[in-house]
């Protein structure tokens, strides 16, 4: 939470005074502690629900979801809830912080004797381009939104209530954030405006409105990545009704019967945050027979999709991902390959003297040991005998 203090004396404004609680938290890889200011700095970051330290993240060579998110696999198949926000909406508040955060700065920078005129100009120069995305956002979303329900008619005509019902929700939804928005976008421009004519009546320092609006500028950009991400996995979710209504019922059995069984689907998206995500909700499951479908994501492009799959096949012992582990031990990353020697020290309780994090020519032998063995005892290890 952040308090914006405005404090004066003798009659003459001051910078404000900006206050922060810190909130720390801890990384799931490493578990060293990790501070909310490394998380707004972007040092560190989170991912499918859980947070990744700086160190962990150049360990593995960096990436991660700073990468811009692949589209979605029309296969991918999740049950389609109605969204909770619009991402309208969240645009619409960031424009809102934007616009009072400017508007702060210039009512409080009375200080320097710049002219208010090259000010005004370069608030008309900002007020165009806020228009100008929030005019191509609204664009964007009704063109999304016009192909994804004609799509959606000619695939579904004919399956009754049921999507009706489903698109009504939606479409009312939408339209009521949108008129949200809209209204706060409306009383903004008056504020704006207020604002603008108050400004020109002194005198300002632009240098702290510059600093504010550069940061300004990059938190509305986060902003829009995300709400690309939001687009996508609602994508996602309306294919997987659409697949969903179009299959005749069946009675599933064994795997298949497993309440867990459908979030295999997304365990081979080409989106590693829902790879990810799949990942650890099977883990809450707790149910051994989910690792036969995790052994492909020990070789998935993502680091920290391998490093999370072996630390659950490590916990169910499951001696099938053993040869799998060892030839991770060649992986280039070194955060991998302390996982997966983690992982094989723990399922089959031996050493052979590798180091992780040893140079190239002394892991060579011990890994050469770790093949040889399973090459001679694999079978009976697999078989359940001690090897």
């Amino acid at each position: 939470m952040v308090w914006l203090v405005v404090t004066s004396q003798n009659h003459h404004l001051e910078p404000a005074r900006v206050s922060f609680t810190m909130n720390i938290q801890f990384c799931d890889l490493c578990n060293e502690s990790v501070a909310a200011k490394e998380l707004k700095a972007g040092a560190a970051y989170q991912r499918g629900g859980r947070l990744i330290c700086a160190a962990c993240d150049a360990s593995m060579g960096g990436g991660g979801f700073e990468q811009g998110l692949p589209e979605a696999s029309p296969g991918v198949t999740t049950p389609v809830p109605v969204p909770a926000h619009n991402p309208s909406w969240a645009f619409a508040g960031v424009t809102l912080v934007s616009l009072l955060l400017a508007g702060w700065a210039l009512w409080h920078a009375q200080a320097s004797g710049r002219t208010t005129q090259t000010l005004s100009q370069r608030m008309d120069v900002v007020t165009g381009q806020i228009d100008q995305r929030w005019e191509r956002l609204n664009s964007q979303q009704d063109t999304r939104w016009s192909s994804w329900s004609q799509a959606a008619a000619a695939d579904l005509d004919g399956q009754g209530a049921r999507w009706q019902e489903v698109m009504a929700a939606l479409k009312s939804e939408v339209q009521g954030a949108n008129r949200t928005a809209l209204a706060r976008q409306n009383k903004l421009r008056a504020d704006w405006a207020a604002w603008k004519l108050a400004a020109a009546q002194a005198p300002v320092d632009e240098t702290p409105w510059l600093e504010d609006l550069a940061s300004l500028r990059q938190r509305i950009e986060e902003q829009r990545l995300a709400n690309e991400e939001v687009w996508v996995v609602l994508a996602d979710r309306l294919q997987a009704f659409e697949n969903s209504l179009q299959k005749p019922s069946q009675s599933p059995s064994g795997d298949e019967a497993a309440p867990w069984f459908s979030l295999t689907q997304n365990l081979g998206s080409p989106n590693p945050g829902l790879r990810l995500e799949a990942l650890f909700s099977l883990e809450q499951t707790r149910d051994r027979r989910i690792c036969s479908y995790l052994i492909p994501l020990l070789a998935d492009p993502d680091p920290l999709v391998r490093v999370a799959c072996a630390r659950v096949l490590k916990d169910h012992r499951y001696r099938e991902a053993v040869p799998q582990l060892i030839a991770g031990l060649e992986d280039p990353v070194l955060t991998v390959r302390v996982g997966f020697l983690d992982a094989l020290r723990t399922i089959t309780k031996r050493q052979f003297g590798y180091r992780a994090d040893g140079r190239e020519s002394e892991r060579r032998r011990p890994l050469k040991d770790w093949q040889d063995w399973w090459k001679k005892m694999g079978v009976l290890f697999l078989a359940g005998d001690p090897g």
